[in-house]
């Protein structure tokens, strides 16, 4: 039982954007919901910055970006452009809860996860 465990965390590390070596952006899939619209759907840039679970993110063809800081105890909060091609990240989502491979509060929902 003790090695199901053990095999099932280490599973869970390869493949959680959560895991990923710092300064190793990858690939993964994104859905971004904000106030009931669907901003994105599809891949994604997803870039470790901290240990703690910070992260920037941005689409393939620069429609969206932003950055992802962790409070720590699945709190934290998203700072993005929000509006296709916008220069700077003038949207703001606060108290986002971590809900598996989500951040989600009652405006909005980011989801990165690796599909490998």
């Amino acid at each position: 039982m003790k090695k199901n465990i053990l095999a099932a965390i280490s599973m869970l590390a390869v493949t959680s954007p959560a895991f990923a070596e710092l300064g190793q952006a990858r690939e993964v899939s994104c859905l971004i919901i904000e106030d009931g619209e669907t901003k994105v759907d599809g891949p994604c840039e997803f870039d470790p910055t901290d240990g703690f679970g910070s992260f920037d993110f941005q689409t393939y063809n620069g429609k969206f970006w932003g950055s992802f800081y962790s409070a720590g105890d699945g709190i934290g909060e998203v700072v993005w452009n929000g509006e296709p091609y916008a220069s700077h990240a003038h949207n703001i989502q606060r108290d986002l809860l971590r809900e598996e491979a989500c951040w989600v509060n009652d405006y909005a929902t980011f989801c990165f996860w690796d599909d490998r």
